[in-house]
């Protein structure tokens, strides 16, 4: 029996319902597009295998960019099926197991259950039933789970002709009538026909000719009623294999011109089989020169099963004419065609067991290597999240041990703000009824002064804390850049009880600029602080605005700073080493260099010991 033919006898149907594809791929234009092209496939299936091939590449191709998995699934197994109908198992077995593949990556039991069917035929060509039979008892499974009626009815026809192989007579007669029950309860006539073909063959097997007649005559007459003329054809030659009076040498001829129409290389077997006819009704010479016809055929197509069996048929034909010298060259070629063919078939099986074990051995391959590429994914990310702990831990630490520094720093900061609020509290107080209002102003005054200098470190603190972590928002306006500048010159000088020696230089094409007023006032401010604190005589504050761009310049006439300490002034608390006998609490710097970052500028200090301080500060427009 032909595995291939009954392996692949059915003309599955592409269903675009749920089990199929979602209501989101079928809304798709190009997935429709793929569809269409699965529906042509279909279509061609069993009449151009080429063109099927052809197809099956297509609809791969335009469904893998559109990760489209049911299509690539399916244009995979219509590559395949064209390569097993044409005998090419090698080529077969390539996109039937990647087939399998991704429809088992992707949970697409149905599309694995077409693939299976033609690997199953694969290893049944390889005479490997076992392993036919378990991916057949799969395709059953999942048939049964979908209720998939075509799949279901195909398992069911090739686990039977599985179970004959295998000898296992019993079993396969079950499978058989299976087959045709389904066939009967879903109105599957191809399938039906097909089934009682099968099913006469293996009635012809047993001897029972009697049942395998009427299965073979009821499978005519259903091939006729609804024109499945492939199926005509093989009724006529079992009918003529069974001997029946009743089948005409007509009716053989006409199968002969159906099976020329039909091509697939049938026409050379319903050659034979009507030259039988012709024998059997002693008819020598239409016997001889049908058979010679069938010879020339099988030759024509290359095809050595019905070669072999055609030179073994025109030796029994010369031999009946008398005829033993072409009678022996019949027997010696049959026998040459039939060695080559026993060696083709041991090397087509060992091209596909051999590429069978090199797709295995990929994907195995594949899978290990994802493994691998998942666990060094996953060791990578757990280095990550470790690292990013230990800056967190680390970060932690500094913080924390920043705050033990502010604290004790501020503690000693606070301690002459604190003492003069509270001297001046007093004196308000006890002697409220002695002083004059001159002086309840002035104590007063150095109150609010000393508030705002401890007002000043905390805002300092906060701005430090808050750095590189939750910045302050942004608030751009348009301020006018001379009043911001007075206001910082003003407070400035009010902080370091040190009046009248800021000089202003402002050299502006306009008095108004977009920026932050708050962060600006501040950075002024904290610079002019510093110099006064670090120096005696006369500060220079250089303004310039020009072309939206504004350069700032705090100069100063102190105690400078040296150079080992230079490069760190900005980090948090630090103070030189030469400024013991000025208070400070080591932060301005620090807030100024995280605002000037805010509004996306830059500051460059020049320092020289004893000789003075300049900062450099360039700010970009809005």
């Amino acid at each position: 029996m032909d595995h291939n033919q009954c392996a692949l006898l059915l003309c599955f149907q592409w269903k675009c319902d749920s089990s199929s594809m979602s209501d989101q791929d079928a809304m798709t234009p190009e997935i429709q597009s793929v569809d269409q092209l699965i529906q042509r496939a279909e279509a061609l299936r069993h009449t151009d295998f080429n063109a099927v091939i052809a197809l099956g590449t297509e609809i791969h191709s335009r469904a893998l960019p559109l990760e489209y998995w049911r299509g690539c699934a399916m244009g995979l197994f219509y590559s395949a099926w064209g390569y097993l109908r044409l005998s090419n198992y090698v080529e077969a077995v390539k996109p039937a197991i990647e087939a399998r593949r991704l429809a088992q990556t992707y949970g697409l039991e149905v599309e694995e259950a077409y693939s299976l069917s033609v690997l199953s035929a694969i290893y049944a060509a390889v005479d490997n039933p076992q392993e036919a039979l378990e991916l057949l008892l799969r395709q059953q499974r999942i048939a049964e789970a979908h209720q998939h009626i075509e799949l279901l009815a195909s398992a069911l026809q090739d686990l039977a002709v599985t179970y004959e192989d295998l000898a296992e007579r019993e079993r396969a007669a079950y499978y058989y009538r299976a087959a045709l029950e389904q066939a009967d309860q879903h109105g599957l006539l191809y399938v039906k026909t097909f089934g009682l073909l099968n099913f006469a063959l293996h009635h012809i097997d047993l001897g029972e000719r009697e049942s395998a007649l009427q299965l073979c005559l009821d499978a005519l007459t259903l091939a006729e009623q609804n024109q499945f003329r492939d199926q005509e054809v093989r009724a006529l030659q079992i009918l003529s294999l069974l001997g029946q009076e009743e089948v005409p040498a007509e009716r053989l001829e006409q199968s002969v011109h159906i099976a020329r129409e039909l091509g697939e290389g049938l026409e050379s077997q319903a050659l034979t089989h009507i030259s039988r006819w012709y024998l059997e009704h002693q008819q020598h010479r239409r016997a001889l020169q049908t058979a010679q016809q069938a010879l020339t055929l099988s030759l024509a197509h290359n095809n050595n099963q019905y070669t072999i069996h055609n030179h073994r048929y025109l030796a029994a034909v010369y031999e009946s004419m008398g005829d033993y010298a072409q009678a022996l060259y019949h027997l010696r070629e049959y026998s040459k065609v039939r060695e080559k063919l026993f060696d083709e078939r041991q090397q087509a099986q060992m091209n596909v067991l051999l590429t069978l074990h090199e797709v295995e051995s990929a994907q195995r391959e594949a899978q290990m290597h994802r493994l691998r590429l998942e666990t060094a994914e996953r060791e990578h990310a757990e280095r990550l999240q470790v690292e990013r702990l230990h800056v967190s831990l680390e970060k932690e630490r500094e913080l924390t041990h920043l705050k033990e520094h502010i604290l004790q720093r501020v503690s000693h900061e606070f301690r002459t703000p604190l003492a003069i609020i509270r001297s001046s509290m007093d004196l308000l107080t006890r002697y409220a009824e002695r002083i004059t209002p001159e002086q309840r102003s002035t104590h007063q005054a150095r109150i609010d002064a000393n508030f705002d200098v401890i007002n000043r470190i905390l805002n300092d603190i906060s701005a430090v804390l808050r750095a590189g972590s939750a910045d302050p928002q942004i608030r751009l306006s348009q301020a006018n850049l001379h009043n911001i500048c007075e206001q910082a010159i003003f407070h400035a000088s009010q902080q370091t009880w040190n009046y009248d020696r800021i000089h202003l230089t402002f050299d502006c094409d306009s008095d108004t600029i977009l920026t932050d007023e708050h962060l600006l006032r501040e950075i002024i401010m904290q610079l002019l602080s510093n110099a006064l604190k670090f120096s005696t005589e006369m500060v220079e504050l250089e303004v310039r605005f020009l072309a939206g761009n504004l350069q700032m310049t705090v100069r100063d006439q102190g105690i400078g700073i040296l150079p080992e300490d230079l490069p760190q002034v900005f980090k948090p608390l630090f103070r030189g080493s030469n400024l013991d006998e000025v208070p400070g609490s080591g932060l301005g710097l620090a807030v100024v260099q995280h605002y000037v970052a805010l509004l996306h500028g830059s500051i460059r200090l020049e320092s020289t010991p004893q000789v003075g301080t300049t900062a450099h500060v360039h700010i970009p427009a809005g």
